[in-house]
C-alpha cells in the first residue's frame, strides 16, 4: 500500500513565501525548475507542469505555446494539454477537460484517480474520467489543476500531481499556497520570455462597441447610441471576437475585460 501523503499543517509556510519570492527573481530556466521542484516536493507533489496557449506568438513564426515542468515525457506526449500533434488544433484543445475547465473561468480543482474531483462542471467531471484512469496507469494518485489568467494568453493552467496515496481532503491544505506559487511562476515565465504587451489590437470603435455590449446593450441599442447601423455594430463585434479568439458576445466581452481593453 502506498504511504499517505503528508502536508504541512499550516496553509502557508515561510518557505512558501520564500519560494514565491525566489521564483520571481529567478535568472535562468534552471533556477525556475529548481525552485518549482522544491516547492512541489515540500507539499508532497512529485510532478509539476505549466502550459499555456498564447493569444499572439512571441514572433511571427514562433510557437504560440508555453510549456514548463517535470512530468515524464511520455505522459506529456500522450496526455499533455498541448500534445505536440495537436498544437494549434483548437478543436482538439477544446475537448480536453483541463483546458475546458480553464477556459470556463472555474477555480482550482483537486482530483484523485479513484474518481474524486473537486469543484468543476458536471459535464467536465464526466469527460475527465478517462484522463484520471490514464493518470492512475502512469502511477499518479491525485493532484491539483490550477487555471490561470494573464494578458496575452487564451488559457493557462498549472498542475501538481503526487504518487502518494491521497484523498481530496488530504490535498485541500495545498490549494492556497499552490495557487499563489503558480501565479508567481506564470509571471516569472512571462518575464523570462521577454513578454511585454502581446495583446491583439482592438480599434477604438471595437472597444466602444464591446463596452456597450458588456453592460447589456443589444446591437440595435448600440447602433442608436453610436449613430451607426446595426450591421456595422455586428461587424465590429465579429472582428473583436476573431482577434480575441472567442465565440459569442459574452465570451468576447469577458476576454476584453480580462485583457483590460474595456472597463465597466
Amino acid at each position: 500500500m502506498l504511504p499517505r501523503i503528508k502536508f504541512p499543517l499550516s496553509p502557508m509556510q515561510l518557505e512558501d513565501w520564500d519560494d514565491a519570492d525566489a521564483i520571481l527573481r529567478a535568472a535562468t530556466q534552471a533556477d525556475l525548475s529548481r525552485i518549482a521542484t522544491r516547492f512541489a516536493q515540500r507539499w508532497g507533489y512529485d510532478y509539476h507542469g505549466y502550459s499555456a496557449r498564447l493569444v499572439v506568438p512571441p514572433s511571427g513564426n514562433g510557437p504560440d505555446t508555453r510549456l514548463f515542468g517535470n512530468f515524464p515525457r511520455e505522459w506529456v506526449q500522450r496526455n499533455g494539454a498541448l500534445r505536440a500533434e495537436e498544437t494549434g488544433v483548437d478543436g482538439k484543445e477544446r475537448e480536453d477537460p483541463r483546458v475546458r475547465h480553464a477556459r470556463a473561468g472555474l477555480p482550482v480543482t483537486s482530483w484523485t484517480v479513484s474518481g474524486g474531483i473537486g469543484y468543476t462542471r458536471a459535464d467536465l467531471r464526466q469527460v475527465a474520467r478517462p484522463l484520471l484512469r490514464q493518470a492512475g496507469e502512469a502511477g499518479m494518485t491525485g493532484g491539483l489543476t490550477i487555471p490561470l489568467a494573464a494578458p496575452g494568453t487564451q488559457w493557462a493552467m498549472m498542475t501538481f500531481s503526487t504518487r502518494q496515496r491521497c484523498t481530496l481532503r488530504d490535498l485541500a491544505p495545498s490549494i492556497a499556497p499552490a495557487l499563489y506559487f503558480a501565479s508567481c511562476l506564470q509571471a516569472a515565465l512571462s518575464l523570462a520570455a521577454g513578454d511585454r504587451d502581446r495583446r491583439p489590437g482592438l480599434s477604438p470603435r471595437e472597444r466602444e462597441v464591446l463596452h456597450w455590449a458588456a453592460i447589456g446593450k443589444t446591437s440595435w441599442e448600440i447602433s442608436v447610441i453610436l449613430g451607426t447601423s446595426e450591421r456595422t455594430v455586428n461587424f465590429h463585434l465579429s472582428n473583436a471576437a476573431r482577434k480575441l479568439d472567442t465565440r459569442g458576445r459574452s465570451a468576447t466581452c469577458a476576454r476584453a475585460l480580462a485583457l483590460g481593453f474595456i472597463a465597466l
